[in-house]
């Protein structure tokens, strides 16, 4: 659960700091061994990885359902240490 935390938390700043973005851009950025590169090793013209193609993807999922929100916005995931 924590882990679906952190990752809707990443989403949602990258949205609100990336206007237009899509899945594939946050792909790109977050998780790059899923971006798969097309033929000539551009970056331009690339594809997401078998995993995350894959309907029912939780990430893609989470995608779609997450609105962009600043990260300084957002409620702390975690307690800090006093």
């Amino acid at each position: 659960r924590l882990q679906s935390e952190e990752l809707v938390s990443a989403m949602s700043a990258f949205k609100a700091a990336n206007p237009g973005c899509c899945f594939a851009d946050f792909i790109r950025f977050d998780s790059p061994a899923d971006w798969v590169l097309d033929a000539d090793g551009s970056d331009d013209n690339g594809t997401l990885s078998e995993r995350m193609a894959r309907p029912g993807n939780l990430w893609m999922e989470l995608w779609a359902e997450t609105a962009p929100c600043p990260a300084s916005e957002q409620r702390p995931l975690f307690r800090p240490e006093a």
